[in-house]
Protein backbone atom coordinates (compact mmCIF):
# COMPACT_ATOMS: atom_id res chain seq x y z
CA UNK A 1 0.00 0.00 0.00
CA UNK A 2 1.54 3.68 -1.21
CA UNK A 3 2.13 5.65 1.98
CA UNK A 4 -0.60 8.13 2.91
CA UNK A 5 -0.88 11.90 3.58
CA UNK A 6 -1.94 11.01 6.10
CA UNK A 7 -0.96 8.73 9.15
CA UNK A 8 -3.21 5.63 10.38
CA UNK A 9 -3.25 7.01 13.42
CA UNK A 10 -6.18 9.01 15.06
CA UNK A 11 -6.13 12.71 13.41
CA UNK A 12 -7.95 15.88 13.94
CA UNK A 13 -9.78 17.25 10.92
CA UNK A 14 -10.83 20.62 12.74
CA UNK A 15 -6.70 21.29 12.71
CA UNK A 16 -6.91 21.50 8.72
CA UNK A 17 -10.06 23.44 8.79
CA UNK A 18 -8.57 26.32 10.38
CA UNK A 19 -5.88 26.78 7.85
CA UNK A 20 -5.89 29.07 4.68
CA UNK A 21 -6.86 26.88 1.52
CA UNK A 22 -3.22 26.90 0.50
CA UNK A 23 -1.78 25.42 3.19
CA UNK A 24 -4.34 22.77 3.95
CA UNK A 25 -3.96 19.24 2.48
CA UNK A 26 -7.57 18.89 2.58
CA UNK A 27 -9.47 21.91 0.62
CA UNK A 28 -9.55 19.83 -2.17
CA UNK A 29 -11.32 17.34 -0.76
CA UNK A 30 -15.10 17.46 -1.07
CA UNK A 31 -15.32 15.25 2.71
CA UNK A 32 -13.11 13.14 4.81
CA UNK A 33 -13.54 9.29 3.34
CA UNK A 34 -13.49 7.35 6.31
CA UNK A 35 -12.79 3.83 6.57
CA UNK A 36 -13.51 0.99 8.85
CA UNK A 37 -10.60 -1.62 8.83
CA UNK A 38 -12.36 -4.59 9.97
CA UNK A 39 -9.31 -6.97 10.48
CA UNK A 40 -8.62 -4.26 13.32
CA UNK A 41 -12.43 -3.45 14.61
CA UNK A 42 -13.31 -5.39 17.32
CA UNK A 43 -17.18 -4.59 17.20
CA UNK A 44 -17.25 -2.80 20.35
CA UNK A 45 -20.49 -0.47 19.00
CA UNK A 46 -19.14 2.58 20.24
CA UNK A 47 -18.57 4.73 16.46
CA UNK A 48 -22.26 3.74 16.14
CA UNK A 49 -23.14 5.28 19.51
CA UNK A 50 -21.24 8.33 18.52
CA UNK A 51 -22.02 8.88 15.27
CA UNK A 52 -25.06 11.30 15.47
CA UNK A 53 -25.98 10.33 12.11
CA UNK A 54 -26.27 6.61 12.04
CA UNK A 55 -23.74 6.58 9.45
CA UNK A 56 -21.54 3.67 10.60
CA UNK A 57 -23.19 0.19 9.14
CA UNK A 58 -22.85 -2.93 10.84
CA UNK A 59 -24.12 -5.95 8.46
CA UNK A 60 -23.06 -9.10 10.02
CA UNK A 61 -19.25 -9.07 9.86
CA UNK A 62 -18.92 -6.27 7.99
CA UNK A 63 -18.57 -2.51 9.00
CA UNK A 64 -18.57 0.58 6.56
CA UNK A 65 -19.68 4.40 6.57
CA UNK A 66 -22.60 5.61 4.38
CA UNK A 67 -21.36 8.07 3.00
CA UNK A 68 -24.84 9.64 2.25
CA UNK A 69 -25.34 10.24 5.58
CA UNK A 70 -21.58 11.46 6.80
CA UNK A 71 -20.73 14.99 7.72
CA UNK A 72 -17.20 14.04 8.34
CA UNK A 73 -17.63 15.04 12.21
CA UNK A 74 -14.74 12.55 12.74
CA UNK A 75 -16.51 11.54 16.42
CA UNK A 76 -16.30 8.02 15.19
CA UNK A 77 -12.72 8.46 15.07
CA UNK A 78 -12.15 9.83 18.49
CA UNK A 79 -14.30 7.09 19.83
CA UNK A 80 -12.79 4.28 18.58
CA UNK A 81 -10.26 2.05 20.86
CA UNK A 82 -8.05 0.50 18.53
CA UNK A 83 -8.12 2.97 15.87
CA UNK A 84 -10.03 1.11 13.09
CA UNK A 85 -11.43 4.08 11.77
CA UNK A 86 -9.23 6.29 9.78
CA UNK A 87 -9.02 8.81 6.67
CA UNK A 88 -8.20 8.00 3.46
CA UNK A 89 -6.83 11.14 1.20
CA UNK A 90 -7.34 11.55 -2.16
CA UNK A 91 -3.60 11.18 -2.38
CA UNK A 92 -3.74 7.57 -1.79
CA UNK A 93 -3.00 6.72 -5.42
CA UNK A 94 -5.28 6.81 -8.35
CA UNK A 95 -7.67 3.87 -9.07
CA UNK A 96 -7.20 2.40 -12.68
CA UNK A 97 -10.26 -0.13 -12.35
CA UNK A 98 -13.17 -1.32 -10.49
CA UNK A 99 -14.43 -4.67 -11.39
CA UNK A 100 -17.12 -6.94 -9.87
CA UNK A 101 -16.85 -10.83 -9.66
CA UNK A 102 -20.07 -12.04 -11.22
CA UNK A 103 -19.67 -15.44 -9.97
CA UNK A 104 -19.48 -14.18 -6.59
CA UNK A 105 -21.61 -11.52 -6.24
CA UNK A 106 -24.45 -12.59 -4.55
CA UNK A 107 -27.68 -10.83 -5.89
CA UNK A 108 -27.59 -7.27 -6.26
CA UNK A 109 -31.33 -6.68 -6.22
CA UNK A 110 -31.08 -7.53 -2.19
CA UNK A 111 -27.44 -6.64 -1.42
CA UNK A 112 -25.94 -3.66 -2.85
CA UNK A 113 -23.70 -2.94 -0.31
CA UNK A 114 -20.91 -1.67 -2.91
CA UNK A 115 -23.39 0.47 -4.14
CA UNK A 116 -24.29 2.04 -0.34
CA UNK A 117 -20.77 2.42 0.24
CA UNK A 118 -19.40 4.14 -2.27
CA UNK A 119 -19.10 7.72 -1.72
CA UNK A 120 -18.61 8.45 -4.95
CA UNK A 121 -21.45 6.82 -6.56
CA UNK A 122 -19.95 4.90 -8.97
CA UNK A 123 -22.20 2.09 -8.81
CA UNK A 124 -26.22 1.58 -9.76
CA UNK A 125 -28.53 -1.36 -10.08
CA UNK A 126 -28.90 -2.20 -13.95
CA UNK A 127 -30.99 -5.01 -14.99
CA UNK A 128 -30.88 -7.16 -11.70
CA UNK A 129 -26.67 -6.52 -11.66
CA UNK A 130 -24.53 -4.14 -10.50
CA UNK A 131 -23.39 -1.60 -13.16
CA UNK A 132 -19.77 0.71 -12.76
CA UNK A 133 -20.31 4.00 -14.24
CA UNK A 134 -16.79 3.50 -15.70
CA UNK A 135 -17.19 7.16 -17.25
CA UNK A 136 -17.08 8.44 -13.54
CA UNK A 137 -13.61 6.33 -12.24
CA UNK A 138 -11.67 9.31 -12.44
CA UNK A 139 -13.37 10.30 -9.25
CA UNK A 140 -12.29 7.25 -7.49
CA UNK A 141 -9.93 8.59 -4.35
CA UNK A 142 -9.52 4.45 -3.88
CA UNK A 143 -10.87 4.43 -0.24
CA UNK A 144 -12.26 0.98 -1.26
CA UNK A 145 -15.11 1.14 1.04
CA UNK A 146 -16.63 -0.65 -1.64
CA UNK A 147 -14.69 -3.40 -2.07
CA UNK A 148 -14.71 -3.75 2.21
CA UNK A 149 -18.71 -3.56 2.22
CA UNK A 150 -19.13 -6.46 -0.21
CA UNK A 151 -19.64 -9.79 2.01
CA UNK A 152 -18.38 -12.31 -0.78
CA UNK A 153 -15.36 -10.14 -1.60
CA UNK A 154 -16.68 -9.77 -5.34
CA UNK A 155 -15.61 -6.20 -5.37
CA UNK A 156 -12.02 -5.52 -6.38
CA UNK A 157 -10.54 -2.09 -6.68
CA UNK A 158 -7.61 -1.56 -9.00
CA UNK A 159 -4.96 1.02 -8.28
CA UNK A 160 -2.21 2.68 -10.06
Amino acid sequence: MKSSLFPTFRILPHVFWNLPAFLNPMARERFLPMVIHENTCRGCGRCLEACSNDAIIFRGSHRFVDYKKCKACASCIHVCPVNAITVVSIYEGDTMDIQIDSMKCQDPNTCHSCIDACPYSLYSLANGSVLIHKERINKCKACKACEKACPTTAVHVLQA
